[in-house]
C-alpha cells in the first residue's frame, strides 16, 4: 500500500526554488530595499545576507538602478543586457502586481561566456574568409599568368608552379586545423598510443617540408640519436611536428631550423626542441601564442620581412592540446631578432643506439 504523500508547503517550495536556481534572483521594493535574494545573486553581488540592505549598497552600476526605477514608474517588464562587476548580464526586471506593496523581481543571467564564444565564432569566420581568399587569389593570378604565355617560359614556369604549391600547402594547413578544432571541441579526438621512433617521425616531417625550406634557401637539420622510443599517437605527433616546423620556416628568412633533443630532469619524459633563426617574439607574444585564434602580428618582422600568411591562429593551440593529452608539456623561448625555440615533452622509455633492433618496437 502506497504511503500518503504530503506536498511541501508554499514556503518550502519557494525556498527550494530560490536555493537551486542558477540565475540570480533579487526582490526589491520601491525604496530599492532588498527583500530577498537567492545564493546565486549573493555570489554575483558579493554579499552575505540581504536583510534590509539597499540595492544601492550592492551595486555601483547606475544602469541597473535606473532600469529598476523605470519598471516601478512604468509598471512594465523590461529586459536589457548590462555590464555588472565586469560581467555581461542579461537582466530582466518584472513588476510584482499581486504583491501587497510595490515590488519588483530582478532576474540576472551571466552571458559573458556566450558573448565570448559569439565573438570567437565571428572572428573565426572572418579570419578563415580572409585566410582562404589570400591563397585562392594567389593561385588564380598564377594560373592566369601561366595561361597567358608563361607556361612556355622555361625559367618562369617552374617558379610559378612552386608558388601554386606554396598556396596549396596553406590551404591544406587551414583545412587540417579546422578538422582538428572540430574533433577537439566535440571531444572526439582519441589518442592511439603506440611505441614509436620519434627520430623517424621527425625525419618524415622534415622530408615533407623540405621543399618549403629549399624555396627560401633555409637549412633543415636534425640533431637526434638514431632512435628515440616514445609513447605517442603517430598521426597526432605528426600534426605537432608539422605545425612547429612549418611555423619555423614561415617566420625565418635567413639561416635555418634545427630539431634536437634536450636533457630533462624527468627521466620518464623525452624533450624535443624545434629551434629557428627567425625574427623571434616579444615576451607579450610568447604569453599568448598558444591561445586559440591568436595570430602573431606584422611586428614579427626582420629586414622588412612580413609573413604573407599568418594562418588561422589555431595551429599552436591544437599542438598544445595534443601534447597535453599525451601527458606532456609545450612551451616557447624566444627573443626578438634572435630566433624562437619551441619545446615539448612526451612519455618515453629510452634512447636507443644504432645497434638496437628495429623490430623491438613499432618503427613504421
Amino acid at each position: 500500500m502506497a504511503k500518503n504523500f504530503s506536498p511541501p508547503s508554499v514556503s518550502a517550495r519557494y525556498a527550494a526554488i530560490m536555493a537551486h536556481q542558477t540565475d540570480a534572483i533579487v526582490f526589491v521594493d520601491d525604496r530599492l530595499r532588498v527583500l530577498d535574494a537567492n545564493p546565486a545573486a549573493k555570489k554575483i553581488f558579493g554579499v552575505e545576507t540581504p536583510s534590509d540592505e539597499s540595492l544601492l549598497q550592492w551595486v555601483s552600476d547606475a544602469p541597473l538602478i535606473d532600469l529598476t526605477r523605470q519598471v516601478f514608474d512604468s509598471k512594465l517588464e523590461i529586459v536589457q543586457q548590462l555590464e555588472l562587476n565586469g560581467r555581461v548580464m542579461r537582466v530582466k526586471v518584472v513588476p510584482l502586481e499581486a504583491h501587497p506593496f510595490p515590488a519588483v523581481m530582478l532576474l540576472l543571467r551571466d552571458v559573458s561566456e556566450l558573448q565570448r564564444l559569439g565573438r570567437a565564432r565571428r572572428d573565426l569566420v572572418a579570419n578563415i574568409s580572409h585566410d582562404l581568399r589570400t591563397p585562392i587569389t594567389g593561385i588564380q593570378l598564377v594560373a592566369e599568368t601561366l595561361q597567358n604565355g608563361a607556361l612556355k617560359d622555361k625559367k618562369m614556369a617552374p617558379l610559378l608552379l612552386d608558388r601554386i604549391l606554396d598556396e596549396l600547402e596553406v590551404l591544406e594547413q587551414i583545412n587540417q586545423e579546422l578538422m582538428d578544432l572540430s574533433l577537439i571541441e566535440s571531444g572526439r579526438m582519441p589518442l592511439k598510443l603506440v611505441r614509436c621512433n620519434l627520430t623517424k617521425q621527425v625525419k618524415k616531417t622534415i622530408k615533407r617540408l623540405k621543399n618549403q625550406a629549399q624555396r627560401k634557401n633555409l637549412s633543415l637539420e636534425i640533431d637526434l640519436p638514431p632512435k628515440i622510443r616514445v609513447l605517442a599517437d603517430k598521426g597526432m605527433l605528426g600534426r605537432v611536428l608539422t605545425n612547429l616546423i612549418h611555423n619555423a620556416i614561415k617566420f625565418t628568412e635567413k639561416g635555418g631550423i634545427t630539431v634536437r633533443t634536450v636533457p630533462t630532469a624527468d627521466t620518464g619524459m623525452v624533450c624535443l626542441a624545434v629551434a629557428d633563426t627567425g625574427v623571434g617574439m616579444s615576451a607579450a607574444q610568447q604569453q599568448r601564442v598558444f591561445e586559440r585564434f591568436y595570430k602573431i602580428d606584422t611586428a614579427r618582422t626582420r629586414d622588412g620581412f612580413v609573413a604573407e600568411h599568418t594562418g588561422t591562429g589555431l595551429g599552436l593551440a591544437i599542438a598544445r592540446h595534443i601534447i597535453e593529452a599525451h601527458g606532456g608539456k609545450i612551451w616557447v623561448e624566444s627573443e626578438p631578432g634572435r630566433g624562437t625555440t619551441f619545446f615539448f615533452t612526451l612519455p618515453g622509455d629510452e634512447i636507443l643506439t644504432e645497434g638496437m633492433l628495429d623490430d623491438e618496437f613499432d618503427d613504421d
